[in-house]
């Protein structure tokens, strides 16, 4: 995906707001970046969406405990073997013994809808989502890679109602570990234009952190796009 090039001047003032804004130094990740399943991954991705991070949290462990599963992995860096994850089929078959309703009432605990005006509830479009990425023969972390540049995964993915934005896509490539993506949601939107004085689409905000971010670099090694999005969110939350 192209971006066109970002106004250096800009990049300049967001570095130097980044700077003293964020501890660059020290740019970790949370326990949901080290998910051990793809269904948990998709789920946070799909739940997370306009409501506190806390009640999507709450989520995945009654997911998790559902099925009996640890829900993160102890390295950040690899992805378990696909004998220690969860199929994503597994998750889709739910969806074929469970209305909507019984999913959000028994199994995920939450009746969040993906919008207020003709949305669905969010445990409907997360098996949505899953059923689209098992149709196309993913069922690991490990099966990501072959599917990276297919647009018409993309394109379903979005045609659920209440993600046409995309922000859920984008985070759960973030969540799978895609480090150079970021999720202009809100929090991220509102940190630039503060910075920048002026309104930010969501398309100038991934350029302009990759861009950041690439300058970072020499002097902050672990400063990703991935990285300094939830930093920039962090940040955000806080303040």
């Amino acid at each position: 995906m192209s971006y066109g090039d970002p106004n250096f001047n800009e990049v300049d003032r967001l570095i130097s707001y980044m700077e003293s804004t964020l501890n660059l130094d020290h740019l970790t990740l949370p326990a949901e970046f080290r998910y051990a399943h793809l269904s948990m991954a998709l789920i946070d991705a799909v739940f997370s969406i306009g409501i506190k991070y806390t009640v999507t949290q709450r989520v995945v462990a009654n997911y998790a405990r559902f099925r009996g599963l640890a829900p993160y992995r102890s390295d950040e860096e690899r992805w378990p073997d696909p004998s220690e994850q969860e199929p994503l089929s597994h998750f889709v078959e739910l969806g074929n013994t469970h209305e909507p309703e019984q999913l959000a009432s028994d199994i995920f605990q939450n009746h969040n809808r993906t919008s207020s005006t003709h949305g669905i509830l969010k445990a409907e479009a997360v098996m949505k989502a899953a059923q689209i990425l098992t149709a196309h023969h993913v069922e690991y972390f490990q099966d990501l890679p072959k599917i990276s540049q297919m647009t018409a995964i993309e394109e379903a993915f979005r045609a659920i109602p209440g993600q046409k934005e995309g922000l859920s896509w984008l985070y759960f490539w973030m969540l799978a570990g895609t480090d150079l993506l970021i999720k202009p949601d809100r929090h991220v939107l509102r940190y630039l234009n503060s910075a920048l004085n002026r309104q930010i689409t969501g398309q100038e905000a991934q350029y302009l952190i990759q861009t950041a971010a690439e300058q970072l670099q020499s002097r902050y090694p672990k400063a990703s796009p991935r990285r300094l999005d939830y930093a920039i969110w962090n940040f955000q939350r806080q303040h």
